[in-house]
């Protein structure tokens, strides 16, 4: 048993313009299809359907098969490969989020997409070849992308001595002395610098106890532990862990917090602590237009400017859940882009205090997504080891606090009426449900997605 502890998508390899002989066949699949043109969720069936219709020579495939597939037959042939690996982790991460959140939820919801993806990715080199073409149509990362995306987050000698903010990554696996890893997924491992060490899960005890520590150290204590006892299965051969801490200062601290009520929808209301800024800042909405806006948006930066939190409040009041499933990838850079214009306008901005805690298997949601045989027997992983191993969890628990002063998130991955405006200025006022997204603008990677429907109590 192979248990990941720590935390759909189709994607073309060439663009769709490409010029095909008269008479060739090509294969393709809907999310490959919308990915590559940009076309947004909401859309994507009708724009498929024409499309195939107007092109005779290119047949549908089912999703989660391989897309182009005689032209890339090889499952090691890197696929996508002139997609740039911060795209490829905003589509993931926004899919997950879509498809494992819990709709209509009372209760705060916190995920960090990137790092389940990340660390299953690692399994690449370890996986069948039917299995790998799977993981690279869902997870569509590489270990090339992996290997940058590492070299990225690797702070610069200046932003060791002097930080703006705590970004840290942690990656670790816990390895049973019963199995013996195959050389060539073994150098894999060592190529990307992740450790191993050996544990006896049959001492559950023990192994529970390491595990945890391991656990409160990457997160600085403000997760204690993953696993206990009883969920620990003794017959577990290996555990993958990864995690990540980050820890930001508002570059404008809010002021004035002051005793408000949160709406829920209908009569449902909360008390809640209500922080207020009034800040030169960049905001704005997805839609397309002013008469038709979807998501207002505002972006509160870190200091240092490089991090950022966008918060999302739906035009229509309580209709938060329905904008975010058609909220994609394309929403997402065309934010990025208008935060990148650095086109600042006075705004109010009122957003409650909150802390959000998650303990989440997404087992499920990736088995949606169309990652389903690393779940299941036939040997998915032949060339990570002799033994015959599949994963049997993938559990992700995070943790984020926002106050007045700074926001600290930490996860690790086991395998407000908007428009209204005052006469002076625009507000942007959170006393409904919204969502977050703390992101790094250099690298247009977004590390943790939230829904908030819980304030702190006064």
């Amino acid at each position: 048993m192979l248990q990941l502890a720590f935390g759909l998508l189709v994607f073309a390899s060439f663009a769709l313009s490409q010029s095909y002989a008269p008479n060739e066949v090509i294969t393709l699949t809907k999310d490959a299809f919308c990915f590559v043109k940009n076309i947004s969720y909401s859309q994507c069936d009708k724009q498929f359907e024409s499309f195939l219709r107007e092109h005779p020579n290119i047949q549908k495939c089912s999703e989660g098969s391989l897309i182009f597939s005689n032209r890339c037959s090889s499952s090691d042939e890197p696929l996508a490969n002139n997609v740039s690996y911060s795209r490829k982790i905003m589509d993931f991460s926004l899919r997950l989020f879509q498809t494992a959140y819990p709709k209509g939820s009372p209760d705060n919801y916190i995920l960090s997409p990137v790092m389940v993806q990340t660390l299953l990715s690692y399994l690449n080199d370890g996986a069948s070849h039917a299995t790998r073409r799977e993981m690279k149509t869902v997870l569509q990362l590489s270990m090339k992308d992996l290997k940058e995306i590492r070299g990225a987050f690797q702070p610069t000698s200046a932003e060791a001595t002097q930080p703006k903010y705590k970004l840290d990554f942690a990656s670790q696996i816990f390895k049973s002395p019963e199995i013996e890893l195959l050389p060539g997924f073994q150098n894999s491992l060592d190529r990307n610098n992740v450790p191993i060490q050996e544990m006896d899960f049959s001492n559950k005890h023990v192994a529970a106890n390491k595990i945890n520590q391991w656990v409160s150290i990457s997160t600085r204590e403000k997760i204690s532990s993953i696993v206990d006892e009883r969920s620990l299965d003794p017959t577990t051969q290996l555990l993958l862990l990864n995690a990540i801490y980050f820890n930001g200062t508002w570059r404008y601290s809010f002021n004035n917090t002051v005793r408000d009520t949160f709406y829920l929808g209908g009569t449902n209301r909360l008390p809640c602590k209500m922080m207020n800024l009034l800040e030169e800042l960049r905001y704005g909405y997805t839609g397309p237009d002013e008469d038709d806006k979807k998501l207002s948006w505002v972006e509160l930066p870190y200091k240092g400017d490089e991090m950022s939190m966008i918060l999302l409040l739906p035009a229509k009041r309580f209709k938060l859940d329905e904008e975010l499933l058609n909220f994609d990838i394309v929403d997402l850079e065309n934010i990025l882009a208008e935060i990148a214009k650095n086109n600042k306008g006075k705004i109010k901005v009122q957003l409650p205090m909150f802390v959000s805690e998650s303990e989440v298997s997404l087992v499920e949601p990736l088995q949606q997504m169309g990652l389903r045989s690393v779940f299941s027997g036939g040997r998915p992983f032949a060339k990570l080891s002799d033994t015959n191993v599949k994963i049997s969890n993938v559990k992700q628990k995070s943790f984020l606090s926002v106050n007045e002063r700074e926001t600290v998130a930490t996860s690790v991955t086991k395998v407000g009426v908007v428009g209204l405006a005052l006469p002076m200025h625009p507000e942007f006022i959170a006393n409904q449900p919204f969502a977050a997204i703390i992101v790094d603008k250099k690298l247009k990677i977004p590390l943790f997605i939230a829904r908030i429907s819980k304030p702190v109590r006064p």
